[in-house]
């Protein structure tokens, strides 16, 4: 049975253990924080219930109610790995522009900066396919690639996330240049494409495409 005590006013509360099996999960009751670890819940007579919420980065969250009439006097909280999480990796190159200035021994090897820039943009197609199968948007005049949305789906996690690459070309300072961004978004497995938002992480099949694009196009 759960535990009973009297308040001042003779008033009986319940008071349940909640433990997790990760000790520095953090533990929200009402969204309020309670603890790390382990919370003893209080819950008053008339108040129903209590609701809880326990987080850990790399974890499914889990959400749960206690009630009123709980008889159990400790609950055992066990998180699940997020496959989101281990799927992917935290890098500061998510939706942002990252610049990759052509390299002079490119230019060269091309013969010069025009032809560089049909070699180059040759070349951006070959790595973007290499990663994302659609094209939806490719115009050389205008110096602007768009991949299509690649969505990956995390049930178990509840979430999903989406991937998309744009490149631009630029003259910065004169010089043959290519502006990169990979967009990374997330939002919850059953909801709309109004709900992504952006993510701060990269799935891993999609990282060694920076790196990529900076050793073909910036250097020989």
């Amino acid at each position: 049975m759960a535990s009973v005590y009297f308040t001042g006013c003779g008033v009986m509360q319940k008071t349940v253990k909640i433990t997790v099996d990760q000790d520095d999960a953090k533990i929200y009751v009402d969204n309020n924080y309670a603890a790390t670890g382990s919370y003893t819940a209080s819950i008053k007579p008339g108040e129903g219930h209590i609701r809880v919420r326990v987080e850990k980065e790399g974890y499914v969250t889990r959400r749960f109610k206690v009630r009123e009439d709980e008889t159990r006097n400790a609950i055992d909280v066990t998180l699940d790995p997020d496959e989101s999480w281990n799927n992917s990796v935290a890098t500061d190159m998510a939706n942002k522009f990252f610049t990759i200035p052509v390299s002079k021994a490119y230019i060269e090897h091309a013969g010069s900066e025009a032809e560089a820039a049909k070699l180059a943009w040759k070349t951006l197609h070959q790595i973007l396919m290499n990663y994302i199968e659609e094209i939806e948007e490719s115009n050389q005049m205008g110096g602007y690639i768009q991949s299509a949305w690649v969505v990956k789906e995390f049930p178990g996690a509840d979430v999903k996330v989406r991937t998309r690459v744009i490149i631009k070309e630029t003259n910065a300072g004169g010089d043959l240049t290519y502006r990169i961004k990979l967009c990374s978004e997330i939002a919850p497995y059953s909801g709309s494409n109004d709900q992504y938002v952006e993510w701060s992480r990269v799935l891993k099949v999609y990282e060694p495409m920076i790196s990529e694009f900076q050793a073909r196009i910036g250097k020989m």
